[in-house]
Order: C-alpha cells, then sequence, then structure tokens
C-alpha cells in the first residue's frame, strides 16, 4: 500500500495506467516486485524500486530514449555520438570494431536514427 506519493509521480502512474486509482501499487509494479527485478519499463515509464530496511522506495521518472538500449549498447552509443570513431569506441571500452558496428546498429534501429548527427540529438535531450 502507498503511504506517501509526490504529485509528480501519481501523474506519471496515471499516465501509464489512465484507470488506476490507488492505494495499492498497479498489478505490472506488483508483478515485477515479485519477480525480484529492480526495475520496470513501461510505455511511457521507468520505475526503480529499492528496500530500506522494511520500506520499499519507488523512484519513478519518464521513460527516455536510453532506456530502449542494453547498458553495452549505450555505453557505445554515447562515446561515438560524442564524437569517437569506432575504432576510439572499441579501444576504449575493450571490444572489437565490428562488435561497436553490431551494437551501434542495433542502437540506431532502436533509437530510429540514421546518423551520428541524429544520435547525438536523441541522447542529449527528452524522449
Amino acid at each position: 500500500m502507498l503511504t506517501a506519493i509526490q504529485p509528480g509521480a501519481l501523474a506519471l502512474l496515471r499516465c501509464e495506467w489512465p484507470n488506476w486509482s490507488g492505494p495499492f501499487l498497479p498489478p505490472a509494479l506488483l508483478a515485477t516486485l515479485q519477480a525480484r527485478r529492480s526495475v520496470f519499463l513501461g510505455r511511457s515509464l521507468h520505475a526503480q524500486f529499492c528496500w530500506r530496511h522494511e520500506l520499499l522506495y519507488v523512484s519513478l521518472r519518464p521513460r527516455q530514449a536510453l532506456d530502449r538500449l542494453t547498458p553495452r549498447e549505450r555505453d557505445v552509443a554515447q562515446a561515438h555520438a560524442a564524437g569517437h570513431s569506432y575504432r576510439e569506441v572499441a579501444e576504449e571500452l575493450g571490444m572489437s570494431p565490428v562488435t561497436v558496428r553490431h551494437h551501434l546498429r542495433s542502437a540506431y534501429t532502436k533509437l530510429d536514427v540514421q546518423d551520428k548527427a541524429m544520435l547525438a540529438r536523441v541522447l542529449s535531450g527528452p524522449d
């Protein structure tokens, strides 16, 4: 049961689940907790769970472009968007240039971008 919630968090929950009225967490968030996962990614919501003693803290924020990428894709995309070449990214992250190209191709598809400039714009701003 929710004991305290900030107004902005309430708006985020209602954006993801328009018919939700509380006071219990929406079923999808409860299922995430029961599966012992610490992150929920919805259509428009990113939720992170953290236990402190007997209290559960839930951090909510709007979903961002980076949420669509795996951690490794995110690292590669950020380094590439910062201006590094495939070879520089590969050396920096300890992988081959072919692997960098694979991760970038996947990131470009997931973010629906066609070039490095578009990638930099998407990664630097809100979704």
